[in-house]
C-alpha cells in the first residue's frame, strides 16, 4: 500500500475504539503463551510504525496494552513464588509445571526485549552494542505518565530471581537513569522514589538472591550511579536507604561518600567494601549469602515466596500498574 494509504489507516477517527473492540478486547485474559507473538508481531509493530502525528492519540492506548499484559505476568510470578510445595505428582505433572514455569520465563524475557527495543536502537560494532540511541518514541514517552509503569516494570522484574531478565532490565536502566538527569524536559525528581528508593532496596536485597557474580556486579554498580545522580539533584532518598541498613551511621555513610566522590575510578570497589564489611553481602560470591543482615530491611517491592496475608497495597504495590492497565 502508498505511504498516503497507510497513514490514512493510522489517521482513521475511530481506529482506537475498533482496536479496544476487536484486537484488544479482554486482553487481560490473554494467555502467557501468547504474549511473546503479541509483543513482537503486534505491539511492537504498531509502535514503531505509528505516526509521530498520531503518538499522542494512539501510543497511550498501545501502551497502556502493555501494561496490562505486564500485570497478568506479574499475577503469574506471584503464584509461582507462592507455591511453597514440591510437585510430587506424576511425571507428566511434573514436566508440565515445569514448561509453564518456562513459557513465563520466556514471555518475561520477550516484555524486557520489547521494552528495550521500543526505547533505544542499538549501535553495533563487531558484533558488539557500542551506543544506545534513544528514538523518537524514548524521547516522546519520557515525559508522560506512560513511561512511569515502564519504568516501574523494569524494577520489579529484578525481583522475580530470573538471571536473563534481572539482566536486561539492569542494563536498560542503566541507560534511562542518565538519560532522564541529561533530560531539560524532565525533573528527576519525579522518580525520586521507583529509582532513587525503591530500585536502590531491590537491588540490595537482590545481591543476598541467588544471582551469578557478573549480575551482582551491575547491582553494584548501578547503586552507586544512583546515589551520586540523586545526590547531585539534592534527593536524599537512596542516602535514606542506605542509612537504614543495618550497622551503617550518619559518620559510616559520609565516609562512603567521600571515598567514592575522592576516587571515581574505584567507586565501585567502594561500594562493593562496603556492603560486604558494613552489611554483610558478599558480591563476589555466586551463590546465596546465607548469613547476611541484609535479611532485617525492608522488603516493600521484594518479591519472595509471600504467607496469604501478604497480598496488600502497602505489601505490594500494583496501584500505579493497575492504573496504566486501563484501557
Amino acid at each position: 500500500k502508498s505511504a498516503k494509504s497507510g497513514l490514512a489507516l493510522w489517521c482513521n477517527d475511530d481506529l482506537q475504539e475498533i482496536l479496544v473492540q476487536t484486537l484488544f478486547s479482554n486482553l487481560e485474559h490473554l494467555s502467557v503463551r501468547h504474549m511473546n507473538s503479541f509483543f513482537n508481531s503486534v505491539l511492537y509493530e504498531m509502535i514503531t510504525n505509528c505516526p509521530p502525528e498520531m503518538y499522542h492519540t494512539l501510543l497511550p492506548m498501545l501502551f497502556n496494552s502493555s501494561a496490562c499484559l505486564f500485570s497478568t505476568i506479574c499475577t503469574n510470578w506471584l503464584k509461582v513464588m507462592n507455591n511453597n510445595t514440591v510437585n510430587n505428582g506424576s511425571s507428566e505433572a511434573v514436566l508440565s509445571e515445569i514448561i509453564e514455569d518456562k513459557i513465563l520465563r520466556d514471555s518475561t524475557r520477550s516484555y524486557t526485549k520489547f521494552i528495550r527495543n521500543i526505547l533505544f536502537t542499538l549501535k553495533e560494532e563487531s558484533g558488539k552494542s557500542t551506543e544506545w540511541i534513544p528514538t523518537d518514541i524514548m524521547q516522546w514517552i519520557i515525559t508522560k505518565k506512560e513511561f512511569d509503569g515502564i519504568v516501574f516494570s523494569l524494577v520489579r522484574i529484578i525481583t522475580f530471581n530470573d538471571s536473563a531478565s534481572a539482566r536486561k532490565c539492569i542494563i536498560i536502566l542503566e541507560q534511562i537513569l542518565p538519560y532522564i538527569f541529561n533530560n531539560t524536559q524532565v525533573n528527576p525528581l519525579r522518580f525520586e522514589k521507583i529509582l532513587g528508593r525503591d530500585l536502590i532496596e531491590i537491588c540490595i536485597s537482590a545481591l543476598t538472591m541467588d544471582y551469578s557474580a557478573q549480575i551482582k556486579h551491575r547491582f553494584n554498580s548501578i547503586i552507586v550511579d544512583t546515589l551520586l545522580l540523586f545526590s547531585q539533584a539534592s534527593s536524599t532518598a537512596t542516602r535514606e536507604v542506605l542509612l537504614s541498613l543495618p550497622n551503617v551511621t550518619e559518620k559510616i555513610f559520609m565516609k562512603l561518600v567521600a571515598d567514592i566522590m575522592g576516587n571515581p575510578a574505584n567507586r565501585l570497589n567502594i561500594m562493593m567494601d562496603f556492603l560486604s564489611m558494613k552489611v554483610g553481602l558478599h558480591i563476589g560470591k555466586q551463590f546465596f549469602v546465607k548469613h547476611s543482615n541484609v535479611i532485617d530491611i525492608p522488603d516493600k517491592l521484594f518479591l519472595k515466596k509471600l504467607g496469604p496475608d501478604s497480598n496488600k497495597e502497602d505489601d505490594v504495590p500494583y496501584e500505579l500498574l493497575a492504573k496504566l492497565s486501563l484501557l
